[in-house]
């Protein structure tokens, strides 16, 4: 066993040991729990230029929206970086750009949330890390939901979407939120028929959601 690891092991086991002594399920709380600050660094993620699938999701689980994705598309000088979020309803892939930008929340010393706006038309929000693996093919968030309050959005690389959910995500969600929906199949990736929205739709002044 490597030493990384060892260490992302005896991390986890501690943050699970933490909340078991807390069995109410609250998210952003363990996205702010100074035991697993080593899991929360979203460089992790704002590093990789893989596209992201969303496999769980435990708010607006009623939307008609299937196939969520997020890919970077750029990076700005300021540190905030532009990335395209596509989604499929009614057999057409529709997509937009947001601005997400990295951001240090409650005692953390690194940036830990990536905070942009997941719903056209409402606020930017943070997005906090959770956890991840130790290979950065998942990361499970905190997201401050604009309406209030905070659900929770798992995420993984495109190249492990059609595998089972690491467990180092998947086990976190399962305690620390609600059921919610897994709105992937392997037909997300056969994406023929698309259409983008400018970036006047993108910067919220269109209604419709990709979400």
């Amino acid at each position: 066993m490597s030493f990384f690891r060892l260490v992302l092991c005896t991390v986890f086991a501690a943050c699970a040991l933490a909340e078991e002594q807390n069995s109410t399920k609250n998210p952003n709380a363990y996205a702010e729990n100074q035991t697993c600050f080593s899991q929360q660094n979203i460089s992790y993620m704002t590093s990789l230029n893989n596209t992201f699938y969303v496999r769980k999701r435990d708010y607006n689980i009623t939307t008609q929206y299937s196939c969520l994705s997020a890919r970077k598309a750029g990076e700005y000088g300021n540190g905030s970086y532009a990335y395209t979020l596509s989604a499929r309803i009614n057999g057409t892939f529709v997509s937009y750009n947001v601005t997400s930008t990295p951001k240090t929340t409650g005692n953390h010393s690194a940036n830990n949330s990536i905070v942009y706006q997941e719903f056209p038309g409402t606020n930017a929000t943070d997005h906090k890390l959770m956890t991840t693996d130790d290979n950065h093919t998942c990361f499970l968030f905190a997201t401050h939901l604009y309406y209030g309050g905070y659900g929770c959005l798992l995420v993984v690389i495109e190249e492990i979407a059609d595998q089972d959910i690491p467990p180092a995500c998947l086990t976190v969600y399962e305690e620390q939120c609600e059921q919610g929906i897994d709105p992937y199949d392997a037909s997300c990736k056969n994406k023929t028929s698309s259409k983008s929205k400018d970036s006047k739709e993108a910067s919220g002044q269109n209604t419709a959601s990709c979400s």
